[in-house]
């Protein structure tokens, strides 16, 4: 019989956030030394944004399970890839009250499934702008969107294959909210600065 650890999302932070920390405080002192100046608010968008990645990751990464010893399942992931957009929803909408569930339940279910996938990289597409210039544009976050989720669908289906994980379903639907998401994000960030902007605008003409 295989045995093996259980990797859960916490250990991300456990491991990563002190080394993150332990690195931040060598750059901070590096630059004291040097009479650098060093953006607390850009470190702290940075932190923020670090610990938003170990959380995806940890969301749709994890748990895997590592085996000291035995052979690990092997599960048939054919089944579990959907490769048609949006075959799955309209699937789920078609069987509403033919199962034990009552309708507002499987409402809701599908509700949490297609906006969890939405707002999923919506911080991404909120905080990189913040970060760097190279993602100021709907259709840079959507591609930087589309390559994430790109990438964790993939892992996904290695996780399952190698049977590190199971019961993930690779869906391309997945990929499309996400990518979304991550747009619209960019679309939020956009409209917070105009926002800031003209509040900081009229509160210097009050002021003058």
């Amino acid at each position: 019989m295989a045995k093996g650890y259980i990797f859960k999302g916490t250990i991300l932070f456990i491991t990563i956030i002190p080394i993150y920390l332990f690195v931040l405080c060598i750059r901070i002192f590096i630059s004291k030394k040097s009479d650098k100046e060093i953006s607390f608010r850009k470190e702290l968008i940075r932190f923020i944004f670090t610990l938003y990645i170990l959380a995806v990751a940890g969301v749709t990464l994890l748990p895997i399970t590592i085996y000291f010893y035995g052979s690990p399942p092997i599960y048939d992931n054919v089944m579990s890839v959907n490769y048609v957009p949006f075959t799955d929803i309209a699937r789920e909408l078609s069987e509403m009250g033919q199962h034990n569930f009552s309708v507002a339940f499987q409402i809701k279910l599908l509700i949490k499934n297609v906006g969890g996938n939405f707002i999923l990289l919506m911080p991404m597409g909120m905080l990189l702008p913040l970060l760097t210039s190279k993602v100021h544009s709907i259709k840079k976050s959507f591609i930087l969107g589309f390559i994430v989720s790109l990438c964790i669908e993939t892992m996904q289906f290695l996780e399952n294959y190698s049977g590190l994980a199971f019961g993930r379903i690779v869906d391309i639907d997945d990929l499309i909210l996400n990518s979304l998401g991550a747009a619209v994000g960019y679309c939020i960030f956009i409209f917070v600065s105009i926002f800031i902007s003209k509040y900081k605008n009229s509160n210097n003409t009050l002021q003058n």
